[in-house]
């Protein structure tokens, strides 16, 4: 029966700290504070296990940070990651209770080896079967190959597997060649690749339908607060995000929930309106977690 798999060659680990008022240079007690095992692809497979679905998830680690992703194993998470020398880059958010904004500070993590590319690019092989859907998600990792997002859509279309794409700049690019089924920008990242501005819904459709005409089947393009806009050669959707900012607690991983609830909806064959109501609801669902 046809599964979920991620990869996520650049894994990290999030810390979470949310204090009542962010001062530069004082010093501050945080009033609450998180440190779990992430990365885009890690990320869509807990959103996958939250729906109660199967999924394996692949990718680097750093050796020295191995304990706290075996953590995440579970009934519906099977866990497969490929040791490499190092550690496992940092995310820090500092979340400002009082003004309600976050600050990001990331630090780099592990280099990887051509060895160690094979490796993984092995393990995908040896996991895929016909008709999953495969999900590659974030950057790729310093020493990783430009071209190794294409190796492993090719080695996807090879078994038959169908593959969600969500990167950014020359990964995605790059990552195009070999025609994933799906990709999800953000508005930024689709006005890169089409190089030009996208000021309005219908610039957005244009623009995504000349990525469908490549041979791309569905291009998602998240908009924060305005929502998604799903496009296919054939149909446009726009789905609307309603929340409350009050109960918001970080908008850390909403673009992988959602990236989670439509690669559940196809792996139920829901119709194209239900897939999008599923990715919203996921991302949706994500503001109030952490």
């Amino acid at each position: 029966m046809p599964g979920i798999l991620t990869i996520t060659a650049n894994t990290a680990i999030d810390y979470f700290l949310e204090v009542d008022h962010l001062v530069s240079g004082d010093n501050i007690l945080a009033k609450n504070s998180t440190q779990f095992a992430a990365g885009k692809g890690v990320n869509v497979a807990k959103a996958v296990e939250s729906l109660k679905y199967q999924v394996t998830t692949l990718g680097f680690v750093g050796n020295q940070s191995l304990p706290l992703f075996d953590v995440i194993e579970s009934k519906y998470i099977k866990t497969d990651f490929t040791q490499v020398e190092g550690k496992t880059r940092s995310n820090i958010t500092l979340a400002d209770i009082t003004q309600q904004q976050e600050t990001h500070i990331r630090s780099q993590g592990f280099h990887v080896t051509s060895a160690d590319c094979n490796r993984l690019t092995e393990k995908l092989g040896m996991c895929i079967r016909s008709g999953d859907i495969v999900v590659l998600s974030g950057s790729l990792p310093p020493g990783a190959p430009k071209n190794l997002y294409q190796t492993w859509i090719s080695l996807c279309h090879d078994k038959q597997a169908l593959v969600f794409l969500d990167t950014s700049g020359e990964s995605l690019a790059e990552g195009l060649s070999s025609l994933p089924y799906l990709i999800k920008p953000n508005l930024k990242e689709l006005e890169d690749l089409v190089g030009r501005n996208l000021t309005n819904e219908n610039s957005i459709v244009t623009a995504a339908r000349e990525i469908n005409k490549l041979g791309v089947k569905s291009v998602v393009v998240s908009r924060g607060e305005q929502g998604i806009i799903l496009v296919t050669d054939k149909v446009s959707l726009v789905a609307n995000i309603e929340y409350s900012s009050k109960e918001m607690i970080s908008t850390i991983g909403c673009g992988d929930a959602l990236v989670a609830g439509l690669a559940v909806a196809m792996l139920r064959k829901n119709s194209l309106t239900e897939a999008i109501k599923s990715g919203v609801s996921c991302a949706v669902a994500n503001l109030h977690t952490h």
